[in-house]
């Protein structure tokens, strides 16, 4: 089924003709992901690569069939075919393709980092492409998405049922600060997990070596933490090209599961790439690869422990949506303060038994009770970041 899908991409792509789409219900074709080996992390990696890689390649610019032609039906408003939907200020702009006033085409993974070159393959990717109102877009930049409390917001327009409102943090607005070389953006709550997912696709799609259908050559693109490593190059390809934050990407995953606007931009760029971004078919497999979000911390109650993975969504929602699990509310306020790089104090109810650690990707951060401390509100400390020697943080 799928290199009938292949031949039928390939076939409309000569004839100027869109592809067919697939409709819902949003899912993989029979077997598309049956050569897949979940039982470690290296080798979820390398078979998943496996099946997305050498996908059919779109000019970024083209009079047949490009990247604006693709965008305008993924990211088409659901309530009004006419018009698009854009990432970040929650917009409907009419469409109008190349050269318009309103909206651009936003790469979630800056191609200075990695792949400036606008005939290269990930460059045109539109699994990674969005459209963007062209203010926020510019605003954006080639700012690392980061969590950014205290930032000059950047709000957004009500539309199906989601954006507008100001002056709350996080709200239903995004977030930026400084300039290239030392700033961040943070994207609104509705989209988050969006522009995550669609960074996890790239890391593992783009292991360098040829796409072999054009023999371009690829970089290796890698989501880290360490955003020293984020390098800019707006002329020439990279070996390799870094993007993050990644622990900021894997709590965003969390926040904001994929939902129908998510799955409607997936299976239209499916329909035309020929390949799917598996974190979105299955949202599980994100901490297989990347590390997961797990908590070891003291007095968590014990249905938690055993439920990490599948309750962290839940615990974390917390934070925002209000009080929803018993003695899990103080949990949830820590686990955001430490994620965010904020202190963590007064947040235990009750003195804390043994130390702990907070796990996401590949990092940890130790969090441990201040010495001959008695008063249950000093709580617990954060003591230290980005410790790597838990052998409980990085995936299997």
């Amino acid at each position: 089924m799928l290199a009938a899908a292949l031949a039928l991409t390939a076939s409309s792509t000569l004839s100027g003709a869109p592809p067919p789409q697939p409709q819902a219900p949003h899912a993989p074709p029979s077997g598309y992901y049956d050569s897949v080996n979940t039982s470690t992390a290296a080798l979820l990696r390398s078979t998943l690569n496996d099946v997305i890689d050498d996908h059919t390649y779109f000019p970024y610019n083209s009079p047949v069939t490009g990247t604006w032609d693709i965008l305008e039906l993924a990211d088409e408003d659901p309530n009004n075919s006419s018009n698009i939907l854009d990432l970040y200020k929650n917009a409907s702009y009419v469409k109008v393709g190349a050269g318009n006033p309103n909206y651009q085409r936003e790469h979630t993974w800056p191609n200075s980092y990695g792949f400036p070159v606008q005939s290269s393959v990930p460059y045109t990717d539109c699994h990674a492409l969005f459209l963007a109102d062209g203010s926020y877009n510019g605003s954006r930049s080639r700012l690392p998405y980061q969590f950014c409390e205290g930032c000059t917001e950047k709000v957004t327009v009500e539309n199906n049922g989601y954006g507008g409102g100001s002056g709350t943090y996080p709200g239903y607005s995004n977030w930026r600060t400084g300039s290239i070389g030392n700033g961040k953006w943070e994207t609104w709550i509705k989209r988050r997990g969006d522009v995550a997912r669609a960074l996890f696709y790239m890391d593992v799609r783009y292991e360098g070596g040829t796409h072999v259908p054009t023999g371009k050559v690829e970089p290796d693109l890698i989501l880290t933490d360490s955003l020293s490593l984020l390098v800019a190059d707006t002329e020439n390809m990279q070996d390799e090209g870094y993007m993050g934050a990644l622990s900021v990407l894997l709590r965003w995953h969390l926040e904001d599961l994929p939902d129908k606007l998510e799955r409607d931009h997936h299976e239209v760029v499916f329909g035309y790439q020929g390949n799917r971004n598996p974190f979105i078919d299955h949202p599980e497999w994100v901490s297989k690869v990347f590390g997961h979000l797990r908590i070891f911390v003291a007095d968590l109650p014990p249905e938690l422990v055993r439920q990490s993975d599948r309750m962290l969504p839940v615990v974390l929602g917390l934070v925002r949506h209000g009080p929803g699990l018993d003695n899990s509310t103080s949990l949830a306020k820590m686990i955001d303060r430490a994620l965010r790089g904020l202190p963590v104090r007064d947040a235990m109810g009750t003195p804390p038994r043994r130390d702990g650690v907070l796990c996401f990707g590949a990092a940890a951060v130790a969090i441990k009770r201040p010495p001959g401390a008695a008063d249950p509100t000093m709580g617990w400390v954060r003591t230290s970041g980005q410790l790597t020697t838990y052998s409980e943080c990085r995936p299997t």
